[in-house]
Parts: C-alpha cells; structure tokens; sequence
C-alpha cells in the first residue's frame, strides 16, 4: 500500500510555459492559421490548470460561433460564461490575458505547444490509470482476467486520444484513384486485393482487400475452420504475412489440418500415425514448405477485443501481417454480466471493423449461423447469423457456406469430395452470387471447383498442388 501512497505525492506532470504559450498565440494567431487543427484536437481537459480550461473553453465556444478571438470579444465570453470569477475576478482577468500575449514571441510554435500540451495530458492519464489500477487490485474485489481487459481499454482510449485524419480534397483522392488506374493498365500493378487463391472467389470479390472487415458464416461441420486455413496458405504463399486467432482448436490440430490439406495425405492417417515411409515423406516436404511460409497461430482459448486489438497493432507494427482470421466470432469474450450477448457481439463487431480501418488490414471473422436453415432446408440468409444486426451493419462482406446436400436430405454427405457452395450475400463494393468449391473430407481442405474456369495467365502457384 505504501507504493500507492508514493505515487500520489508525485506532482502531475504539466508544462505551464506551454499551456500560457499556447493560449496567448491563439488569442493573436487570424483564424485560418493553425486554429482549426489545434482546436480540432485539443479539449479543454487536456489543459492542467483550472483557468485556463476555462479559458480555452470560451475560445472554442467563440470559433463554433464564428466570433472573432481577441482580449476584448474573450472577456466577454469568459463573462457570459460565468468564468471571471474562476480566474480571480474582473481586473486580475484583464491582466492575465494581456499577459498570455506579451509572452508570446512567435505563432509559428503553437502546434508544437499543442502537442506538448496533449502530451502531458496523456502522462497524467496514464498515471491516473495507474494508481486506479493498483488500488483495484489492491481491494481484491475483482476477477484478475477483467481487470487485465479494463485496464488495456483505458490506455487504448488514452493512446488514441487526439488522433485525427485529415479531410483531403477530392482531387488528392482522385488523383490517387488514377495513378493506381493508370498502373493497373499498364500492368505494373495488379488488379483487385490479395488472391485468396480459388478462382471463383476472386472473380466475385477481386480478392481480400485492406481496410475490410468479412465474414464468413456457416453452420458446424460445413467447413469453416478447414477455409480459414486454406486462406492462410494461400494467401501467406503469396509473400504475404496471415495470423490465425483460433478459439476453438489448438495450434497443433490447426497444423496437422494443414500438412494434410499440403501433402495430400489423409488427416485421419496423419493423427493415428499410419503412414507408409511415403506417405511420411509427403508429410515431411509439406511441413517443409509451410515452415516457409509467413503464417502465425495464437490458439488463446479465451480472446477479448481489446486484447485483439492490442496483439493486432504489434503485429501490424512489426509488418508482420496483412491479413487477420478469428475462428470463430461467438467463441470471443467480454465477461460484462450487465450486457445481454447482443450488446456483446456488437462491441465485438465494431473493434474488428476499427481493426480492419485503423491498421489498414483484412480482417475474416468466422461466424456460426441459427439452425433456422437447416430447419427450413434453405440457403442461408443474413438474418441467420447469430446476434445478426451490427454484423450486417459493420461488416463488408458477408459470405455463407452452404452443403446443398444437407438441405435436400438433412444429412451431410459421406462423399470424399463435396461441392460446397459459397453465397457471397453482402459485399460494399460489389456484386453479389454464388459459385462452387469442392471440399475434400478426407483432406479437410477446399480446392477449386471443376467447373472453375482459369485465369487467362493461367494457375496461379500458390494454389494447391493437390486440386
């Protein structure tokens, strides 16, 4: 307890030259310069001293209303605002704001006193999140796992405070728009986002694209944890880095399924051991080939959004991944007993969206649909995903598996290789259809369907030898 108590003595840190700084320079500064963006960031809160929250207050009242800021127009809005007596009364107030602009020696640093200002906010936060954290855990009153999630959501908020993306003129956008269409027809850039390496599916969807949040719905046993991985091997064949956050098996059963679906040699064979030394080699060169490749499996079994986004920006940091898969989405938790489970898979729904936009990433969450579908031996729908309302919204793609086989017999068929069809129902930036792939049982794994008309380049290497 006696640490706590240290902490506390400290003095919070501030910096008063730039607070003052930066007042008096927006007092003088004309209001097209560097006005707008320092107050588009700054709050009045993330000034330390009282009075001068106070003041900034009533300079961001003024410029909403579109008032000029200068002494006289700000002592007046300090006044209506009820303020003056805060800063020491009428005279004292007079002086002190003539005294914020003698000390102002150029206007051209007031962003830099912006960030100072921030800056030293963020400290004070971090320190108050410190010593709350540290007394919670103190009192013993809470389960350690909740606390852990609390505590990485306050720093998230505090990390994020003050960040901003600029509006840009619809000529630099365009601009942008048009060099890649240039280099697209020039053929130095490719067409679409990153191959998932099955032919129909780019077809449809031009690929994964960054910034994308996608989900991919289907009921038990129909394929969704053997399409995460072939994603993943295809997609990290390419050179480009995947992370799979799976919930529901372990790494190692995750592995075996892709040495199998990579070898060719049954996973069932596989798991028992029963392999001719030919067979064995098979195996051996697979994993040889996937020990190449740019793949990462984090098989916590318990995984809550914040920590999701947490681990997603170190990895994104590092530049070690393009491309996100979370299998399954309704295995993820909040532990928030207040929150009935739609309220859940909402904030669930929104952190994968900020992760996909923030980070610039792909994002694939697997999700589970309602019996609904098999009960009505029919395709499924959108209203069939689990906790259905913010997926639809938040999401830009929505894609669902469907055995057309156990719809006609409410059985799974007991076939080697299956066509599976896949339903892309929703998709922001396209069309939406359907089209086949095969599944291989035996294999856990999906190659293109026969019918699959190739590329006019022809197949590309990252698909599977054994299709």
């Amino acid at each position: 307890m006696a640490k706590v108590t240290e902490l506390q003595l400290h003095s919070p840190p501030y910096n008063e030259e730039a607070e003052c700084l930066l007042l008096g320079g927006l007092i003088l500064v004309p209001e097209h310069q560097h006005k707008p963006a320092i107050i588009e960031v700054l709050k009045p809160q993330h000034f330390y001293l009282l009075k001068h929250q106070r003041i900034y207050k009533a300079m961001l009242t003024m410029f909403v209303e579109g008032t000029p800021i200068d002494l006289i127009t700000l002592y007046d809005q300090l006044e209506m605002n009820g303020d003056i007596e805060t800063l020491g009364g009428k005279p004292e107030t007079k002086v002190y704001l003539s005294n914020l602009i003698a000390e102002v020696t150029a206007v051209t640093n007031l962003v830099w006193y912006a960030k100072i200002v921030l800056r030293k906010y963020q400290m004070r936060q971090v320190g108050e999140a410190g010593g709350s954290i540290s007394e919670k855990a103190f009192e013993d009153q809470q389960d350690p796992e909740e606390l852990i999630d609390e505590s990485i959501a306050q720093l998230m908020r505090i990390s994020t405070e003050g960040r901003r993306r600029n509006a840009r003129t619809i000529g630099e956008v365009s601009g942008k728009s048009m060099t890649t269409i240039d280099a697209i027809a020039a053929g130095t850039q490719k067409a679409g986002g990153i191959s998932t390496g099955f032919i129909e599916f780019d077809k449809l969807t031009q690929g994964l694209h960054p910034g994308d949040f996608v989900i991919i719905g289907a009921r038990p046993s129909i394929g969704k944890s053997a399409l995460c991985l072939d994603l993943a091997r295809n997609i990290a064949g390419q050179g480009t880095g995947a992370i799979i956050f799976s919930l529901e098996m372990r790494a190692e059963e995750l592995c075996n399924r892709m040495l199998a679906a990579d070898s060719g040699v049954p996973l069932r064979s596989i798991r028992a051991g029963d392999m001719s030394p030919a067979k064995r080699e098979q195996v051996r060169r697979a994993q040889e080939r996937l020990d190449k490749l740019s793949i990462m499996i984090d098989d916590s079994p318990s995984l809550r959004p914040y920590q999701l986004l947490s681990k997603a920006r170190t990895l994104c940091a590092q530049r070690l991944t393009s491309v996100l898969f979370i299998d399954y989405l309704q295995l993820m938790d909040i532990k928030k007993e207040k929150e009935n489970r739609q309220q859940e898979i909402a904030m669930i729904s929104r952190t994968l969206k900020r992760i996909a936009r923030e980070l610039d990433v792909t994002v694939v969450a697997f999700s589970q649909l309602s019996r609904d579908c098999e009960k009505s031996r029919r395709p499924p729908v959108m209203s069939d995903l689990r906790e259905s309302g913010s997926l639809e919204q938040d999401s830009d793609a929505v894609i669902f598996l469907h055995d057309p086989n156990r719809t006609k017999t409410g059985k799974s068929s007991k076939e080697p290789n299956i066509n599976i069809e896949v339903i892309v129902a929703k998709q922001r930036n396209g069309p939406c259809g359907s089209f086949p792939l095969m599944f291989r049982s035996m294999i856990t794994s999906f190659a293109n369907s026969a019918s699959s008309k190739r590329w006019d380049s022809g197949t590309p290497t990252w698909v599977s030898e054994n299709e």
